[in-house]
């Protein structure tokens, strides 16, 4: 039940994505510079792990990438070119077929003569709570990935069971979350919308950069797991649902590039607006 709460939040940013045209692989396409956040490879003889590496720089408007040994947590002076391919529903398919112009040592009179394999990985866009280092966007594996290492003896297998690397744009983190109306929010008999707004510190330069929003779990007020702000602009409305008849005091958080900023919607009963 934990894993599923945890995803909750990817998924409302990913359904938003779509609906508001906003494409992560295009954007890590667009983007020139990646880092791999985390990965867990294993040999056959126990897992290794990377906690990160610096700034990896790739061609801009191309899918394909290059990431070293070491980046995966693998003691060895290889570098692995990923030659990208989309693919539908945000997956993205990675194919690794390098061969090594000089054996590598791998010690015990073995060497590495090559490396091959595919890696399918998903684009999601980052988690508005989540502080970029790089860019908007976030490559996980879809499934588990397995590689084979080309060696004197033959084909090793290769396990990656974890890999998450950043790319894609800069996106300018949140600097205001408004109720742009002085008018009183009131109930009524039916449903009714209120307009709120969200603003970046400046315009968005990917397709859609998405704030993700959340309110309290049980109350009257329902706002979308999150809003996208369209490339060019700065500002976007946020279409908040009220329940018939419901009064109360909500908070209400919006997030994006790491910055949270909260709202407190106070609905008051139907007859207080009728007497303003």
């Amino acid at each position: 039940m934990k894993a599923r709460t945890t995803l909750l939040p990817s998924l409302f940013l990913i359904v938003t994505a779509h609906a508001a045209g906003a494409d992560a692989i295009d954007d890590f396409a667009t983007g020139a510079v990646v880092r791999v956040e985390r990965a867990t490879v294993d040999l056959g003889n126990g897992p290794r792990g990377s906690t990160g590496t610096g700034e990896l720089r790739k061609r801009a408007d191309s899918l394909d990438l290059t990431i070293n040994a070491a980046d995966l947590g693998v003691a060895l002076p290889i570098a692995l070119h990923l030659r990208g391919t989309r693919l539908d529903g945000g997956l993205l398919r990675f194919e690794i077929d390098e061969r090594f112009e000089s054996r590598i040592d791998l010690g015990g009179g073995h060497v590495l003569v090559g490396v091959s394999g595919r890696l399918l990985v998903r684009a999601q866009p980052l988690a508005g709570r989540d502080r970029p280092t790089v860019g908007n966007v976030r490559l996980v594996l879809a499934e588990s990935g397995k590689l084979f290492a080309h060696t004197d003896l033959g084909e090793v297998p290769i396990a990656v069971d974890a890999l998450s690397i950043q790319g894609g744009l800069r996106q300018p983190p949140l600097a205001g979350f408004r109720d742009p109306s002085d008018a009183m929010v009131c109930s009524d008999q039916a449903p009714t919308t209120r307009l709120l707004e969200v603003t970046l510190a400046a315009p968005a330069t990917a397709t859609t950069a998405l704030v993700a929003l959340t309110g309290e779990r049980g109350s009257g007020v329902h706002v979308p797991g999150g809003v996208g702000v369209a490339r060019g602009s700065a500002i976007a409305r946020v279409p908040v649902r009220i329940d018939p008849d419901y009064v109360g005091r909500v908070r209400l958080t919006a997030a994006a590039g790491g910055e949270v900023q909260e709202l407190v919607l106070d609905v008051h009963p139907a007859d207080a607006c009728a007497r303003r």
